[in-house]
């Protein structure tokens, strides 16, 4: 069955541009799989904890040694990437937040890349991505313009899910956010990239 997961992180809610971004890449979606399921993961609401001592043990300890201490450590990330796992495709919708991420969401991709479960280390040093096979949709916003401020966030997020094995499929990108007008003029171009990116 397609699976959905889709990954908000913006504390807000109803004004938020990038869980509405998401919300209509997600309608799309679902023209394209009207049986297919929706897993949602809201950072805002539920936030991954922050690696710990015993998180960074877990993860370094090897099964047969681990304890019931290293394995309650490591429980939030089993349960995301079993999520990353049972998905088919992924939407992460986020605000630009000083020059980057918002913390809650580097929270989440700390607990998702982890040796020997999303990603392996070949002889020579390089990376191997063990999730290969799912395509991610960026939904991304920020509140000024590229050309006046420098965006870290979307070469980052390209970059770090590459190494789990995560294909970048599309970045839809709604700059200029604080500008009313420039929000009038841009979504529907963007609704429409969209749109033809999840024709049939």
């Amino acid at each position: 069955m397609p699976t959905l997961l889709r990954i908000d992180c913006s504390p807000r809610l109803e004004q938020s541009h990038s869980r509405q971004l998401a919300d209509f890449i997600e309608s799309r979606w679902k023209t394209l799989h009207p049986d297919g399921h929706v897993i949602y993961r809201d950072l805002a609401w539920k936030p991954a904890p922050h690696l710990s001592n015993e998180t960074i043990a877990g993860f370094q300890c090897s099964p047969e040694n681990m304890t019931a201490q290293l394995k309650a450590a490591t429980a939030v990330s089993d349960e995301l990437i079993a999520e990353l796992k049972n998905a088919t495709e992924v939407i992460i919708s986020s605000p630009l937040y000083n020059l980057s991420t918002p913390s809650v969401l580097k929270a989440y991709i700390d607990q998702i890349v982890r040796s020997g479960h999303t990603f392996a280390v070949r002889n020579d040093g390089s990376y191997q991505g063990l999730l290969a096979g799912r395509k991610v949709h960026l939904a991304l916003v920020m509140g000024a313009s590229s050309t006046r401020f420098p965006d870290f966030q979307q070469n980052y997020l390209k970059a770090v899910l590459n190494i789990i094995g995560l294909e970048v499929a599309n970045v839809f990108r709604l700059e200029d956010t604080s500008n009313p007008e420039a929000v009038t003029k841009n979504l529907p171009l963007i609704h429409h990239q969209i749109t033809k990116q999840f024709s049939a």
